[in-house]
């Protein structure tokens, strides 16, 4: 049988969900799978599904879900919250571990992505955030990948954050991470950006957008990278306040030397 790789970019919109208590406070969670999932070469990384929450005012648990996850899988998650915690704890269904890559503090917000390797194949996985007080708009995506290696997954992570935007009304600027310098490729990028009161969008065509929050635009996008070498990606934010933070981070694939 003779196969044919199309590569074809899929947007993730996201689904009303219901509203949960934990503990005496409000929890929203959704779910929802891409609907269908990317095929990759074999070997190389492969994107399986996402989804996010955006509850809305403010919290201190959030809970985010997809309807499985598989063993051995790469599970991404982004958080994006006020900067007036100091500690996130994570926890899932499947008890995972999940390390910090590149936690950055901005004007008004605080972003990182957290990343674990799924221990277990689950059906209604969901991962839940606990800050230490109460946030204001928290922000989360999740990502599932697969092929990508086991022990230190993480190749390289870096955050930045770009000023408050004071004045400039509905005008728009266009904001570049600095250069991330993969060593070991084939990689993963996870690229995401968090805001608070203005519109992004996407500028870099070599991304893919799996999430797309509503209504600031904050977005878990991901790209694959054959060889080693120097990265970043672009985005354009519209509106007047807010600050921006960004995270991205390259993990390895499993037919890495």
């Amino acid at each position: 049988m003779r196969h044919v790789w199309l590569w074809v970019p899929v947007m993730v919109a996201a689904l009303t969900g219901g509203c949960d208590r934990l503990f005496g406070v409000d929890v929203v969670s959704l779910e929802k799978d891409a609907p269908l999932p990317l095929d990759a070469p074999p070997g190389l990384p492969k994107f399986l599904r996402a989804d996010h929450i955006n509850p809305g005012g403010g919290a201190r648990s959030v809970i985010a879900s997809i309807s499985a996850v598989e063993v051995n899988d790469l599970i991404v998650v982004a958080v994006c919250s006020s900067t007036t915690q100091d500690l996130i704890t994570l926890t899932d269904s499947s008890n995972n571990i999940y390390t910090s890559s590149s936690k950055t503090t901005g004007t008004m917000r605080q972003a990182d992505i957290y990343y674990a390797i799924a221990k277990a194949t689950v059906s209604d996985f969901y991962v839940r955030v606990d800050f230490t007080v109460m946030v204001t708009a928290p922000d989360i995506r999740i990502a599932e990948y697969q092929n990508i290696r086991l022990a230190n997954s993480l190749d390289q992570a870096r955050g930045d954050s770009a000023a408050d935007q004071a004045g400039i009304g509905s005008g728009s600027r266009t904001t570049t991470t600095g250069p991330l310098a993969v060593t070991n490729a084939p990689a993963l990028l996870v690229f995401t950006d968090c805001t608070q009161t203005y519109t992004i969008d996407p500028l870099d065509p070599n991304y893919t957008i799996r999430v797309r929050t509503s209504p600031d635009g904050n977005e878990l996008t991901d790209r694959v990278v054959s060889e080693a070498g120097t990265y970043d990606a672009t985005v354009v934010t519209y509106g007047d306040t807010g600050g921006l933070v960004t995270n991205l981070a390259a993990f390895v694939g499993i037919a890495a030397p």
